[in-house]
């Protein structure tokens, strides 16, 4: 049998088109379906998010509310009156020598035969007492004011009591000095 189309060539056009429109809907109509699909499940992890994102929002208002009421002047205020008081602290710490330092040039100062007792200083003001005994005499003792004298921690060193006592079988002079605590050296940091 021959087929014989008598149809004009444009509907025979059409024919071949209508499968391809209908393919192309169909691909169009299965990407939408993908895209709502991956935007649900977007959706369910942005609404946690969008919450999070309010309460930073909020938070950030209170502190910028917070920001805005203090006043700036009252802080510089403060912080001035603690530079103030730092530098007071630097001066006190670095214009007094270290302990260590003070230890050191009373021991570098001890003659031969002289060996101390007791070093105290008193709280309200920078006066040492140094209690100790020589073997030879006073003349230990005046060695060790000389040597303390030298030396730019020490100043007004001056005798307060001496007197004679028995160690054992040897007789020592038992002597008080009382002296001031001078400045610190230059170049030397206090601890």
């Amino acid at each position: 049998m021959i087929k014989v189309n008598l149809l004009p060539k444009f509907i025979l056009d059409r024919r071949k088109k209508t499968p391809f429109a209908v393919f192309s809907s169909l691909c169009a109509g299965l990407a939408i379906l993908i895209c709502l699909f991956l935007l649900l499940s977007l959706k369910e992890q942005m609404v946690p998010l969008a919450r999070e994102l309010d309460s930073v929002k909020k938070q950030s208002e209170a502190y910028q509310s917070k920001f805005r009421d203090l006043n700036t002047g009252e802080l510089k205020d403060k912080e001035a009156e603690l530079e103030l008081y730092l530098e007071a602290l630097l001066d006190l710490t670095n214009s007094r020598p270290s302990w260590p330092l003070v230890f050191y040039e009373i021991s570098k100062g001890l003659p031969g035969g002289v060996w101390l007792t007791q070093i105290t200083q008193s709280v309200t003001d920078e006066i040492f007492t140094i209690r100790g005994n020589s073997l030879n005499r006073t003349m230990g003792v005046i060695e060790f004011m000389e040597n303390l004298s030298k030396t730019p921690l020490f100043r007004d060193v001056s005798f307060s009591n001496m007197s004679k006592k028995m160690v054992g079988e040897v007789e020592v002079t038992e002597f008080k000095l009382i002296c001031k605590l001078g400045e610190a050296p230059p170049g030397r940091e206090s601890g």
